[in-house]
């Protein structure tokens, strides 16, 4: 989780957190999974408590949940989502 901090700078794991699991957002199964087995991948865009706009990649393996990376999302990433969502109701 420290690379969150160290790749991204200007995010923190705390914001990445709020928007994963404080927020209500819809997790959906990430594009990418079909590289990633046996781990389920998970994407959420979601704003923090400050009003920041996120994009959290996490997975989880059992029971156990691990942030992956969280950036601001470009308009194209927000558009794919959104329309993933629409999908998903």
């Amino acid at each position: 989780m420290n690379h969150i901090q160290k790749r991204h700078t200007g995010v923190t794991l705390l914001e990445a957190w709020e928007v994963v699991f404080e927020s209500g957002n819809r997790a959906l199964i990430s594009p990418d999974q079909l590289h990633f087995p046996p781990y389920r991948r998970y994407w959420e865009v979601g704003a923090t408590a400050g009003g920041k706009i996120l994009l959290v990649v996490w997975e989880q393996w059992r029971q156990q949940k691990n942030l992956i990376t969280a950036y601001e999302p470009s308009f194209k990433q927000r558009m794919i989502y959104e329309d993933q969502v629409k999908k998903v109701r």
